[in-house]
């Protein structure tokens, strides 16, 4: 089954769904405006087929310049319930094993977390800062979300201690509530 096609097969259970790496995945918000999201999550080779490619030789490379394997990589989504009822909303999260604070803004890490999260940072208008739910956050633009059944909105990037989150909607309000449940930034390396 399909990356994205799983969260698109109407009303879903959490049972339903890949849960290897389950502690990312509990840092995601069970719900937003009301509405319960199914939480799933993968790592190592499944994160690299999520990208949609091995590592080569180059990633290798510099994953170990960071410190990195290719098995240490994480990812965990949180997507509605009831595909059918509920609007496109997403709530995305990848670590890179115990790469920290800044060192995740590198750009190996910021590839590759924009990449499985399907958002092109080329397209449009460049990210913007903002402050969403008492929280420093960079949102996007439209352009750089493909337009799905999924995927509809703009991008809200937060960066965390130990993650890099996004959460893809068209309402403010539902990015806000979601941003609030997130792990909170604690350290300034």
């Amino acid at each position: 089954m399909g990356l994205l096609s799983r969260i698109g097969i109407g009303q879903a259970q959490h049972f339903d769904f890949d849960h290897g790496a389950s502690d990312l995945e509990a840092t995601l918000p069970a719900q937003v405006d009301g509405r319960p999201l199914i939480k799933w999550s993968i790592c190592g080779l499944e994160f690299w087929r999520a990208v949609g490619r091995k590592p080569g030789a180059n990633d290798e490379a510099k994953l170990q310049a960071l410190g990195l394997s290719r098995d240490d990589m994480a990812m965990a989504v949180a997507g509605r319930a009831d595909a059918r009822r509920a609007p496109p909303y997403i709530v995305w999260a990848v670590r890179f094993g115990g790469l920290t604070g800044y060192a995740l803004r590198e750009p190996l890490p910021s590839y590759l977390a924009m990449a499985v999260m399907r958002v092109d940072p080329n397209r449009g208008d460049g990210f913007k800062d903002a402050t969403l739910g008492g929280r420093s956050v960079m949102v996007g633009n439209r352009a750089m979300v493909n337009q799905n059944n999924h995927h509809r909105g703009l991008p809200y990037v937060y960066l965390t201690d130990s993650a890099i989150y996004a959460v893809i909607t068209e309402e403010e309000r539902w990015a806000a509530e979601a941003i609030r449940a997130l792990p909170p930034v604690r350290d300034s390396d």
